[in-house]
C-alpha cells in the first residue's frame, strides 16, 4: 500500500505546537491561546498592565475630539470638488508636460491662499520619456488620427523610424489566438481593445509592426500595468481616441493600409515639490513635533501625453 505524503501545512502546525510547548509549557501555551481568542479571559501568568492615568486619558480624548471637530468644520465639499475638477481638467500632469507645471502653480497658489507659512519650493531634475507626437493616416486619406505613445519598456521607447511605418490594419479585439486565426499579422499594424491583458505580445510574436489600443469601456489600472514590460522589448504600442478607433473598425474592410508615425525621446526636465507648514496647537503627546501630510500632484500613467 503506497504511503501518502504528509501535507506541509500539517507538518508546519505540528512544528509550531511543539515549539510553543517547549517554550511556554502546556499550561502557559493554553493560557496565552485563551487570552488571545476568548473575550474576557485573563492570562494569570501575564504581567500586570500599567494603570492608565485618568487625567492624561481624559485630556487625550478631549484633544482628539477637538481635532476631529476642527477638521470637519474646515473641510468644504465645494472646495474639495473645485480642487478635484481643477486638477482633473489639466492636460497630462506627468513630469515634463505642461500640465505638471500648471498643477505645481495651482498647488503653490492654493497654499498661499489658505495661509500656509514658510512655503518652500524644491526644484530638481529628472529624466523622463517625452512623447513628441504622432499620427496615423489611412492610405488615400488626408485625415490624420492623433496617436499617443505608451510608457516605454524600460529604456526602449515606442519610437518609430523617422519615416514611420506602413502596413495593413487588423482589428484583433482582445488579442486571443483565436482572433488571429486565418489572418496575416506579419507586417500588420494591429488595433486592439484596451482590456486585453498582455495579449498584445501575441500580435508581436506573429510579426505585427505595432499595436494600437483604444478605450473600449474597460480601462483600469490593472489593465494599464499589463501594457508595458520590465525588460526593454521593442514593441511599439500606442493609444488613439475611441471615436477614431470606431471609425477605423467601421471602415476596416475598405482600408488597404495605414501609415503610422510617432517619436518619443528621453529628456532631462525640471520639476518641483511644494512644502507648506501649519503651526499646531499645544501637543498632548510630547515628542510629536512635526507630522508630514504628503500628496502627489503629478501622475504616471501608461499613456503619458
Amino acid at each position: 500500500v503506497p504511503i501518502k505524503p504528509i501535507p506541509a501545512v500539517l507538518v508546519t502546525a505540528v512544528f509550531f505546537l511543539v515549539a510553543g510547548i517547549s517554550v511556554y509549557g502546556i499550561e502557559g501555551l493554553s493560557n496565552r491561546f485563551l487570552a488571545r481568542y476568548v473575550p474576557g479571559y485573563v492570562d494569570p501568568e501575564a504581567p500586570p498592565r500599567k494603570p492608565v492615568d485618568p487625567v492624561f486619558e481624559a485630556s487625550r480624548i478631549a484633544a482628539i475630539n477637538e481635532i476631529n471637530q476642527r477638521v470637519a468644520s474646515g473641510v468644504s465639499r465645494g472646495n474639495t470638488e473645485h480642487t478635484i475638477q481643477k486638477l482633473g481638467s489639466l492636460t497630462s500632469r506627468v513630469v515634463g508636460y505642461p500640465g505638471n507645471r500648471e498643477a505645481f502653480e495651482y498647488v503653490k497658489s492654493s497654499f498661499q491662499t489658505i495661509g500656509l507659512e514658510n512655503i518652500k519650493i524644491d526644484t530638481f531634475q529628472v529624466t523622463i520619456p517625452i512623447d513628441q507626437g504622432g499620427h496615423l493616416t489611412v492610405d488615400g486619406s488626408v485625415r490624420q488620427i492623433p496617436v499617443h505613445a505608451l510608457w516605454p519598456n524600460r529604456a526602449r521607447t515606442p519610437s518609430l523610424p523617422p519615416e514611420g511605418i506602413n502596413g495593413p490594419l487588423v482589428y484583433a479585439g482582445k488579442g486571443s489566438w483565436a482572433e488571429f486565426n486565418g489572418r496575416t499579422i506579419d507586417g500588420a499594424i494591429v488595433l486592439m481593445d484596451f482590456d486585453s491583458d498582455d495579449r498584445y505580445l501575441n500580435a508581436r510574436m506573429l510579426g505585427a509592426q505595432a499595436v494600437v489600443f483604444f478605450d473600449n469601456g474597460v480601462v483600469t489600472r490593472g489593465e494599464a500595468e499589463q501594457k508595458s514590460e520590465e525588460v526593454p522589448l521593442s514593441i511599439p504600442r500606442f493609444w488613439i481616441a475611441v471615436e477614431d478607433a470606431r471609425f477605423l473598425i467601421d471602415n476596416i474592410t475598405d482600408i488597404n493600409g495605414v501609415h503610422l508615425v510617432s517619436k518619443t525621446t528621453w529628456e532631462t526636465v525640471e520639476t518641483w515639490n511644494v512644502y507648506g507648514y501649519v503651526h499646531g496647537s499645544n501637543d498632548p503627546w510630547p515628542g510629536m513635533d512635526g507630522e508630514a501630510r504628503l500628496s502627489w500632484r503629478d501622475k504616471t500613467i501608461e499613456v503619458q501625453a
